[in-house]
């Protein structure tokens, strides 16, 4: 295991390439692309129970895609970290169920069909007007 450390954008397709996971510890993160971005690279997700990661990193027992962890518990992440290292198989099948999942629920198609579906559960019928 190694710590790679911050990088810019255009380098993270190039180092998730080289990941068998993805920990991104953040205590304050909104949404968190970055982890959706991992996933659908087929890596599992290591993140807080904060913020937006929890509403996307699937922890259900059967079909989990990664690991979530209380903020700044370093004990926690530690564990997960470990978890993560020491369990090829179970890696590799968080991995899998984070690509299906990212592709699934997240991919540009699917947005792109939500937007659409909010357009037209809220678009008025032709020729009239509010005003």
């Amino acid at each position: 295991m190694f710590f790679d450390g911050w990088r810019d954008h255009d380098e993270l397709p190039l180092g998730l390439s080289c990941a068998d996971c993805f920990v991104a510890p953040s205590t304050d993160e909104p949404f968190g692309l970055v982890y959706l971005e991992a996933m659908a690279r087929e890596l599992p997700v290591i993140g807080t129970l904060s913020g937006g990661p929890p509403s996307f990193i699937n922890v259900t027992p059967g079909e989990p895609d990664g690991w979530l962890v209380p903020p700044d518990d370093e004990t926690a992440l530690a564990e997960a970290m470990i978890t993560a290292v020491e369990n090829e198989a179970e890696r590799t099948q968080r991995g899998t169920n984070a690509h299906r999942h990212a592709r699934e629920n997240y991919a540009w198609h699917h947005i792109a069909g939500q937007v659409v579906d909010v357009y037209e559960r809220h678009a008025l019928p032709t020729g009239s007007s509010r005003w």
